[in-house]
């Protein structure tokens, strides 16, 4: 099962973050929200961030059905070098997420 924190939508301009389950300091959030706007600017998709059930913190990225000129290779790869250049917040998270929340 996973849990999802925070969606950013490219093609709607819009973001979601499930502050019912999470319950961050605004700067984190902040973080967050700047990461996935960037990344689904940069990938033109939709960028969600969550939790897989054993804690892990998963980032992956869809298209619009539509959208032809969508470039998956493009897209992850995006998605690696986020993972690479935000690793320490990443492990953080996946921390924070296993004290706080895996065990409720």
């Amino acid at each position: 099962m996973e849990i999802i924190m925070a969606v950013s939508n490219f093609y709607s301009k819009k973001y979601f973050f499930n502050n019912k389950l999470f319950d961050l300091p605004a700067s984190i959030t902040d973080e967050i929200k700047s990461i996935l706007l960037q990344s689904s600017e940069l990938t033109r998709g939709i960028v969600s961030l969550g939790f897989y059930d054993d804690g892990e913190l998963f980032l992956t990225c869809t298209s619009d059905p539509r959208d032809l000129s969508y470039d998956i290779i493009g897209a992850n790869l995006e998605l690696k070098r986020i993972y690479n250049y935000e690793r320490e917040f990443i492990n953080n998270l996946e921390t924070w997420y296993s004290i706080y929340f895996k065990n409720k």
